[in-house]
């Protein structure tokens, strides 16, 4: 009876482990009375206006969140958000992506992801996006998440909306998922003289290439990339380093060909290089 208990209890162990991990209903497959199951949405029944809906214009499965400022009878818009919240994690990770499509009605209209992550009822990470282009066809994005220190978050709350003046705007929201942080590894034990982010190699490159940094005294390490434009696409690293050379890999393999820039802050210490992605 003691080993059945034990089994049950690793069995339990395991699955929590695995599913600590996923975003729940990531893709949006699953809806119940026509809302997400796990999601919490600003439909009203009471005004029977329901901004976010299922819709079958998917990135891949069957279905996709659609989020629609609509009209709620009372002379305002009804914005549409979709929220999970806690979301179970169990590690730092480095970034939160998607698909989306984005069909802005006027000027002003947009589009905002935001991710916090948690530690019991304290905010220990997150994340939010730039400005959201329109795309009449389906877009990768990928939200970075900083952390203000090496705490390990246990819980995470996504906030997904549409906003604008009137209604019409909307967006569709497919494969949400976590990225890990990139790892880097340590290029041997000899103590370098100065900082130095040094260039790319391969570049051009496709999909892969690698990034070497040195830091001469024990430092605070960030180690991001950014597209031409400048917006963040990726954290390789956010930590403290003794003192060494490091490598540090960008896979490029979810971003479409063009320049993008690494940047290295250790300190007072900043410097950049231009990489080209050519697929």
């Amino acid at each position: 009876m003691k080993k059945f208990k034990l089994v049950l209890c690793l069995i339990f162990l395991t699955s929590s482990l695995r599913f600590a991990q996923d975003i729940p209903n990531a893709g949006f497959e699953n809806w119940t009375n026509g809302e997400p199951d796990s999601w919490i949405t600003t439909n009203s029944s009471v005004l029977s206006a329901f901004p976010v809906t299922q819709s079958s214009s998917s990135h891949s499965g069957s279905s996709a969140a659609r989020l629609e400022v609509v009209n709620s009878g009372l002379g305002t818009p009804i914005l549409p958000i979709m929220y999970g919240e806690n979301i179970l994690v169990n590690k730092q990770y480095g970034s939160l992506t998607g698909f989306y499509q984005f069909y802005p009605n006027e000027e002003n209209a947009g589009m905002a992801v935001i991710v916090s992550m948690y530690k019991g009822a304290n905010i220990v990470g997150g994340g939010e996006s730039g400005t959201f282009s329109a795309a009449s066809s389906y877009m990768q994005f990928s939200i970075p998440i900083d952390y203000s220190g090496s705490e390990i978050p246990d819980s995470a709350y996504i906030h997904i909306s549409v906003g604008s003046i009137n209604a019409g705007a909307y967006a569709l929201i497919d494969d949400l998922k976590w990225e890990e942080t990139v790892g880097v590894d340590e290029l041997g034990k000899n103590v370098p003289p100065k900082f130095k982010l040094k260039q790319n190699y391969p570049n051009p490159f496709n999909p892969s290439t690698s990034i070497e940094f040195s830091i001469p005294q024990e430092s605070f390490v960030e180690l991001k990339v950014f597209d031409i434009l400048g917006n963040e696409v990726s954290t390789l690293t956010n930590n403290i380093y003794p003192a060494g050379n490091y490598k540090a890999d960008f896979n490029g393999n979810n971003f479409p060909s063009g320049i993008y820039i690494a940047k290295m802050i250790a300190g007072n210490f900043t410097q950049t290089r231009k990489m080209i992605l050519i697929k």
